[in-house]
């Protein structure tokens, strides 16, 4: 898999955000040595950092994916069991997934990738950003 600019432009972000190569890496599906690429100009030549509310969660990939793979589980679970009579229990169970992984600012505003992705906008609210993990 091949990085875009795009892409390059978030990794400068965690980079300079202090997350560790081998997480940014594992953000990607990519190698660590695509991170020092993206870091040394290799790939792209000097490349802006992106801006904080466009970059994922810090820490590892793999506590966030196996929290979120337990809503989508027991979402296919309800739908197997109830079949269509349930959507809206699937539907709510999925949300809550996304929003276990979504960050937010001190006043609780939605902001970030997360958001963006499932809205399909780009955040504008400013802040403090931490990331909101519930437990499941």
């Amino acid at each position: 898999m091949s990085l875009s600019q795009s892409e390059g432009r978030i990794i400068m972000g965690m980079l300079a955000r202090g997350d560790k190569n081998h997480d940014i890496a594992a953000w990607f599906g990519e190698n660590p040595a695509r991170v020092a690429e993206v870091k040394d100009g290799t790939m792209f030549g000097v490349l802006p950092a992106a801006p904080a509310s466009d970059l994922p969660p810090k820490g590892a990939v793999g506590p966030k994916a196996r929290r979120l793979r337990r809503y989508a589980l027991d979402a296919l679970a309800a739908l197997k069991d109830k079949g269509a009579d349930c959507v809206d229990l699937a539907i709510k169970e999925l949300e809550e997934g996304v929003n276990a992984l979504t960050l937010t600012n001190p006043d609780g505003v939605i902001i970030g990738p997360f958001q963006r992705f499932a809205t399909g906008r780009h955040p504008h609210e400013a802040g403090r950003m931490e990331c909101v993990l519930f437990p499941h």
